[in-house]
């Protein structure tokens, strides 16, 4: 689903391959005012990224097309997009593995709404990389 948003809506890639969680998430977020664009696979978000400017990423480590992490690292090789890990899985990922990523934020599952929402709130303020 493309993201169609006015000039100062957030538009947000949410990366999340179950149907439901994406599902409830994605109108979460829209309720909250954001412009959201889902993908199931990383495939489908490269895809999504050839037609949109988003200021976040929320990804999924569960993913099943590629390796989260290395679909991160590709990214951030490319842009200076800013990407959220939610996820139960993360908690197994070394701290110092975690600090190597170009993720900017790790929050776990289940997870509160207003937790997201101010972290993406925080990443959308932060200047860009130059």
């Amino acid at each position: 689903m493309a993201a169609r948003a006015e000039p100062s809506t957030p538009i947000i890639l949410l990366v999340e391959d179950d149907v439901a969680a994406q599902g409830a998430l994605s109108k979460a977020l829209e309720r909250s005012g954001y412009s959201v664009c889902s993908a199931s696979t990383t495939s489908a978000a490269r895809t999504a990224l050839t037609r949109l400017r988003p200021g976040v990423v929320i990804l999924s480590l569960s993913v099943r097309d590629e390796l989260a992490l290395q679909f991160a690292a590709r990214l951030k090789a490319r842009t200076d997009l800013r990407i959220i890990v939610c996820s139960a899985r993360h908690a197994g990922i070394p701290e110092e593995l975690r600090g190597q990523t170009s993720v900017a934020e790790w929050l776990s599952r289940p997870f509160d709404l207003d937790e997201l929402e101010e972290r993406l709130a925080f990443q959308l303020r932060e200047p860009t990389a130059a």
